[in-house]
């Protein structure tokens, strides 16, 4: 759902130029917890009356301690900047667990989650880390359609708020290489990694997401390499990788076959 609508109100003026003249004061966060969101109608309000610009500094549904530098304002004027910072402090939304219905994050992080335990030697279900996968591509696919930037202007189209945002790159390291690190040994869920990493490959709109991509199916491969032993399973995965462009050479290395290599090996 916290997903949905942020594409949904989404208005992309590619990536926000903050001002570098001036004078800036930063502050630092005024409570320990999960950092989920800011109220947006009062920090315009504010910014607009002062004609001030803000940078978040730290992402949105991270764990911050109290004093963590988080907010940076324009301008430098030491009794108004204090009043403003009292009246962004009370727009600032923090909760002591991660919700996500406030920051799409989270789900990412329980959908992982599930799929890691799922593929831990107590559980052992690789079922449920395949529907995990599935889940993963569908979420994925929404994020894609975002930028890696975000930020708030007033009704005049003049910049009041930047954020620093987690990546597509950052977010489809951390999603793939936990699932990677407990399911390399599998061939099948190295192949459905792949095939979750192609699926998306076929709908990438940035080059940026493109680069992450391939640069996850690389790392795919090198534990394929390393961790699939069985030469039917090599060649299966070959062919998927095959199929993604860019990916050729390293499904050249799988095609070959490993010799006297067993699980006592690995």
């Amino acid at each position: 759902f916290a997903l949905a609508q942020e594409i949904e109100n989404q208005t992309d003026r590619g990536e926000p130029i903050t001002p570098t003249s001036g004078s800036w004061r930063v502050y630092n966060s005024p409570e320990s917890g999960y950092f989920q969101q800011i109220q947006e109608d009062l920090f315009l309000k504010a910014l607009v009356k002062d004609d001030r610009v803000v940078q978040i500094l730290e992402p949105l549904g991270g764990y911050l301690l109290k004093g963590t530098p988080l907010i940076r304002v324009s301008g430098h004027e030491a009794d108004s900047d204090s009043n403003l910072f009292k009246t962004l402090s009370g727009g600032l939304i923090f909760q002591k667990n991660e919700l996500p219905n406030i920051n799409f994050l989270y789900g990412f992080k329980q959908i992982v989650e599930i799929a890691v335990k799922a593929l831990s030697p107590g559980i052992n279900d690789p079922g449920t880390a395949v529907n995990a996968l599935d889940y993963l591509t569908d979420l994925l696919a929404m994020r894609m359609r975002l930028p890696d930037h975000k930020a708030l202007y007033d009704q005049e189209n003049r910049l009041r708020v930047s954020f620093v945002t987690l990546s597509f790159d950052d977010l489809i390291y951390f999603c793939v290489a936990e699932i990677r690190a407990y399911g390399k040994r599998d061939p099948v869920i190295i192949h459905r990694l792949l095939q979750m990493i192609q699926s998306l490959f076929n709908a990438v709109s940035r080059e940026a997401q493109q680069k992450a991509l391939l640069q996850q199916a690389q790392a795919v491969a090198v534990d394929a390499k390393y961790y699939i032993y069985n030469t039917a399973d090599r060649i299966r995965i070959a062919r998927r990788l095959k199929s993604i462009e860019g990916m050729e050479p390293e499904a050249a290395e799988l095609y070959q076959p490993v010799e006297n290599i067993g699980p006592s090996d690995l």
